[in-house]
């Protein structure tokens, strides 16, 4: 396969279930959530630094929002937005989706 992507490793974080990853082109980071340390990590490509972004919610998915803010989405189908270093609930819940989470939000 001659014309086959190369794969690179970037970080050898210790990501227990890394997962979700999203690029920020505007920032030149790539995030990713880990929800079993509870965290979400950004990856600078222009200085190889990893940052936690997040810290202590189990993010089983996130949406970058365009004032850089995380919609997070979370375990027992509860949603909650990080906004500099803050998180706050939005949604406590979905109706008859009790015991639910959600898992490989995208969005279009």
């Amino acid at each position: 396969m001659a014309n086959a992507p190369k794969v690179e490793i970037v970080t050898k974080n210790p990501d227990i279930v890394g997962e979700c990853p999203e690029w920020n082109a505007e920032q030149g980071e790539l995030l990713w959530t880990d929800t079993r340390s509870q965290r979400v990590y950004g990856y600078s490509l222009a200085t190889g630094a990893v940052r936690t972004i997040v810290e202590g919610v189990a993010a089983y998915a996130f949406t970058q929002q365009r004032d850089g803010a995380l919609l997070l989405f979370l375990a027992d189908t509860r949603v909650a937005i990080a906004r500099g270093g803050i998180i706050e609930s939005i949604v406590d819940g979905l109706a008859g989706e009790e015991g639910g989470r959600f898992n490989d939000v995208l969005v279009d």
